[in-house]
């Protein structure tokens, strides 16, 4: 048959324009005008209709084939550029192994050939002086022989999974080669009614047209034809049109729904898979400084021991008269049972003590790892059952050790809880709500301050300032006061005076409050000279200067004499937060232009300078010295707390990052970041979490706990003495205050 005959009407051999559905899976017949003028009633599909679906589907294949083609270069150039690095990262570590293997093998030849000769060489008569001369020669090859060893441990460890060979990884799940299904209902295929190559059992001459979708089946038959249904009418017969109709929807659901379960599962793996990757990259890098100090330390030890070995084989003739007398003075004065003692006892204690800090340390970090992970989780109930089964673990591992491990409250409570979820990143200690403590306060709470015993909380709600007594860890309201006309943002407790600074956002006011004979608080003296609104206020630990800034941008400069006065002000754009070192000469600000401001005061001039500059990539919102020569700053919605030192004695320079929660929603100011220096904590708001930082003995700061809120609208303080954090959150609207407890 020729081309020419597949494109005619098979009755009247015309060209067609339409066709319709065969009874046959996919047959098509073909109509002319001539059938369509004829009268022909059957439901057809025009040919213009499907030739513009067609063109309607290449158009978008081939949209979506070029925007994946192009995806996939970008990530296979990505590929191929990690790759490339992997290339010159392998191929400079094995150059530089086997630099080191070669060096390695002439040292074994030239020390082996210079043993032999140095002892060969080696005319003593005496035995025991030419075997002391040998383990000293020995003992010093040995150590050489070892370091080399060492050096070359560290460099064939530094071949497993380098970071590039991860992200080649992470890439290649990201590769997409497959298309995307496409169905495209046409009008003509919404609108045909479906004919069943299916026949009446009874009536086998009869098509089946209708479906019986009633719960009773009795006389009726689940598939019938027009003669069934006049036998045996029923109002749950339906048409085959509708029913199919109502089929495709529940289909239609069906697909939606175990798409979205496909998608949810994928994400979720994508997601554990991304986690266990950055898990596993931080436990190695953990693992491999861990494995690098213990090296270290073990490497001087063996040093140490080997020094105090040599001394000790010296013989007697070879001595001086002072170590001879060294000798006999111990003999005299050491008790007999102390006297085979180890000489490097407490080196060895040292020791001991580091290699088990160096354990513990590494078995924390595990374990923070894993609440790390388990934070992560959106079900509460999920997130309590892995944290009660690790108890439960624990309690199997150790049956004798008491509160080992802790859970906050059972699972229903964790469910019905709406206020937080504390999760515990380490053994040493946490901050435990006290319910019994909490007060329901409607209005915003945006300031608070403890006294210098912990007796007393003020407390910022809107325009005023409630007073609260804190006795047997329960708040009580003794005084309200109302001065401010706007809402209260900053509350500082003044400790040597027994007074209290406010200051609030719309009408610039500071106020100085005092405590009269009858306990009740007064306004002693009013602070004015901000124009508007105060955005943050700090005391000097001295507690005789007092620095302030406004929405006027002015930053204020107050000195205690019989009364506070201003000494100094300085135009800064939008500040939100200061801090003052210990010696009190150094005030760093984050200001509005994103950038870090330290101003230094000038002696000779008697003012504040501005003495340097920071950029920063995100706007600061709070900065908090730790020490004269290290601060830290919270830039807006960054999960780092970013650290800066001085290197020398001119600048400040970021020296590290600590990793903290921070949340998605937006960032509220106030709630100044906090050094409690008396317990080495830093306490960090970012968002909805408050991260409670440990700072080590060598400097390190620990992320010790997390705290999650369920709004960013959070405000707090921690005392003094780090013994309590008092907090208000809008979603709660309870003023909470959380203790200190060690586990």
């Amino acid at each position: 048959m020729s081309g020419e005959q597949i494109n005619l009407c098979h009755e009247h051999q015309q060209e067609f324009v339409a066709l319709e559905n065969g009874e046959k899976e996919m047959e098509k017949i073909r109509l002319c005008l001539k059938c369509l003028a004829n009268g022909y009633k059957r439901k057809v599909i025009l040919i213009k209709e499907q030739i513009k679906n067609v063109q309607n589907l290449k158009s978008k294949l081939s949209q979506e084939r070029q925007e994946q083609v192009k995806e996939n270069l970008q990530q296979v150039a990505g590929l191929i550029e990690h790759i490339q690095k992997l290339k010159e990262f392998y191929i400079s570590q094995i150059k530089s192994i086997d630099e080191l293997g070669e060096i390695w093998k002439q040292k074994i030849q030239i020390m082996g050939d210079s043993f032999i000769e140095q002892v060969n060489k080696q005319e003593e008569s005496d035995q025991e002086q030419f075997l002391y001369f040998v383990n000293q020669l020995q003992n010093t090859q040995i150590q050489e022989l070892f370091e080399q060893k060492i050096k070359i441990e560290k460099e064939i460890f530094s071949l497993k999974e380098p970071e590039d060979l991860l992200k080649c990884d992470t890439i290649l799940k990201a590769i997409q080669y497959d298309t995307k299904k496409i169905d495209v209902e046409t009008k003509e295929e919404a609108q045909e009614i479906i004919k069943l190559n299916i026949f009446c059992e009874e009536h086998q001459n009869k098509r089946v047209k209708l479906f019986y979708l009633g719960t009773e089946n009795r006389i009726q038959k689940r598939l019938a034809c027009l003669q069934c249904f006049d036998n045996h009418p029923s109002k749950d017969y339906q048409t085959v049109d509708k029913v199919h109709s109502k089929w495709n929807k529940i289909i239609q659901k069906r697909q939606e729904n175990m798409k979205r379960n496909l998608q949810t599962i994928q994400k979720n793996v994508e997601q554990i898979n991304e986690d266990m990757q950055s898990m596993q990259e931080s436990i190695k890098q953990s693992f491999d400084k861990n494995r690098q100090n213990l090296t270290q330390n073990y490497n001087q030890y063996i040093s140490e021991v080997e020094q105090c070995s040599s001394k000790m084989n010296v013989k007697w003739q070879q001595l001086q008269k002072e170590e001879i007398l060294n000798i006999v003075e111990e003999l005299s004065n050491t008790q007999q049972q102390q006297i085979s003692n180890d000489p490097l006892l407490q080196k060895y204690v040292t020791q001991e003590e580091l290699v088990n800090e160096i354990k513990k340390n590494q078995l924390l970090y595990l374990q923070q790892c894993q609440l790390t992970e388990i934070r992560k989780l959106n079900n509460p109930l999920f997130q309590n059952l892995i944290i009660d089964e690790m108890a439960t673990q624990f309690q199997k591992i150790l049956p004798n050790q008491n509160g080992i491990f802790k859970t906050r409250g059972s699972s229903t409570q964790i469910q019905m809880e709406v206020q937080t979820k504390v999760k515990i990143n380490s053994q040493n200690f946490i901050y435990n709500l006290m319910k019994e403590s909490s007060v329901k306060e409607e209005q915003s709470c945006r300031a608070m301050a403890f006294n210098q015993d912990c007796s007393v909380v003020f407390v910022g709600c809107n325009e005023q300032i409630q007073v609260y007594e804190f006795r047997q860890e329960r708040l009580k309201k003794i005084q309200t006061l109302s001065v401010h006309e706007s809402s209260v943002v900053t509350v500082n407790f003044i400790k040597r005076s027994n007074q209290f600074i406010s200051g609030s956002e719309g009408d610039g006011q500071i106020i100085i409050w005092s405590l009269n004979d009858n306990k009740e608080w007064f306004i002693s003296q009013k602070l004015n000279k901000h124009s508007t609104g105060i955005r943050c206020l700090i005391v000097n630990d001295s507690e005789d200067i007092i620095v302030s800034c406004g929405l006027d941008d002015k930053l204020v400069f107050w000195i205690k004499k019989n009364q506070w006065i201003s000494k100094q002000t300085i135009k800064k754009q939008g500040v939100y937060g200061l801090s003052i070192n210990q010696q009190q000469n150094k005030l760093i600000s984050c200001v509005q232009e994103d950038q870090i401001a330290i101003l230094e005061f000038s002696i000779s001039e008697k003012i504040w300078v501005t003495k340097q500059q920071i950029p920063l990539q995100q706007k600061g919102i709070r900065v908090c010295f730790i020490d004269d020569n290290q601060f830290t700053i919270q830039t807006y919605q960054n999960d780092i707390l970013d650290f800066y030192e001085m290197k020398n004695k001119d600048e400040f320079t970021k020296t590290k990052g600590i990793k903290v929660l921070k949340g998605q929603q937006d960032e509220c100011p106030f709630f100044p970041l906090q050094y409690i220096k008396s317990q080495s904590l830093l306490v960090s708001k970012n968002c909805q979490y408050i991260n409670i930082l440990n700072n080590k003995q060598n400097g390190e700061f620990i992320l010790q706990q997390s705290i999650e809120f369920q709004s960013s609208k959070l405000y707090g303080c921690m005392s003094d003495d780090a013994q309590y954090l008092i907090t208000w959150d809008d979603v709660s609207k309870e003023i909470q205050i959380r203790k200190y407890q060690e586990l």
